[in-house]
């Protein structure tokens, strides 16, 4: 599971935005990430990897 972050520079604030899971879809994303960072006044995309964490899937049935 990757968690992934918008903060400001100075460290003192971080959101969560998205949760991804697995690292391939996040990379693919990360453009998307980078450039709604910008529009929303944060400065960075950071992400936080937990290998041992799986998002559950559920169908409708």
């Amino acid at each position: 599971m990757v968690k992934v972050y918008f903060e400001l520079d100075n460290g003192k604030y971080a959101e969560l935005v998205a949760i991804f899971d697995d690292e391939e879809t996040y990379d693919a994303c990360l453009p998307a990430l980078e450039k709604l960072c910008k529009k929303h006044n944060f400065d960075l995309v950071t992400e936080s990897v937990d290998e041992e964490t799986t998002i559950t899937h559920y169908t409708k049935k």
